[in-house]
């Protein structure tokens, strides 16, 4: 076997530097080339957003029941918040701790909402002590007009997440 200078076999193989550079290069590649793709899972995001949505109704639901009460939900292009009704007339947000904070919908995903119910100066969902709420419709899409997701609630209280492109 031959002797290196240093006094040590060379035995011919890799060293384990040698391998986690090459595992570097590997992964700053692969870093690169999804970052090419531009918004690289983008519409997951949204899909995720409306599950949310889904689950934060129906959480909604079962507060309104608790506290026999009536509740609603207001949102916007950039996200929702529940608003408590103080009789007589008078819609009041819930103060921002734990779970009322406003929650916010994903940067590219753009949200229509329809409603024959809604009223100016109301939530667009109202949730009685029952449990029913104002039908609605809210189309989870992305800014490149590619439609997503629905989710569609009832007069009765059901949530359900309709799948149109999923990801």
């Amino acid at each position: 076997m031959q002797k290196l200078v240093t006094g040590m076999k060379n035995k011919g193989g890799f060293t384990l530097i040698e391998i986690l550079v090459v595992l570097l290069i590997i992964g700053i590649t692969l870093g690169f080339a999804l970052l090419a793709f531009g918004d690289f899972g983008g519409q997951r995001r949204i899909v995720i957003a409306a599950e949310q949505f889904v689950n934060y109704v129906k959480f909604i639901q079962q507060e309104a029941i608790l506290e026999t009460g009536t509740l609603g939900i207001t949102f916007n292009q950039t996200g929702y918040q529940v608003m408590r009704f103080q009789p007589p007339n008078n819609w009041q947000f819930i103060p921002k701790t734990g779970v009322f904070h406003h929650h916010k919908f994903p940067s590219n995903a753009v949200v229509n909402f329809e409603s024959s119910a809604t009223k100016t100066g109301e939530p667009q969902i109202i949730i009685n002590a029952a449990g029913d709420m104002t039908p609605f419709t809210l189309k989870f899409s992305s800014t490149k007009q590619v439609n997503i997701a629905n989710v569609i609630g009832s007069q009765d209280g059901t949530v359900a997440l309709q799948m149109l492109n999923p990801p």
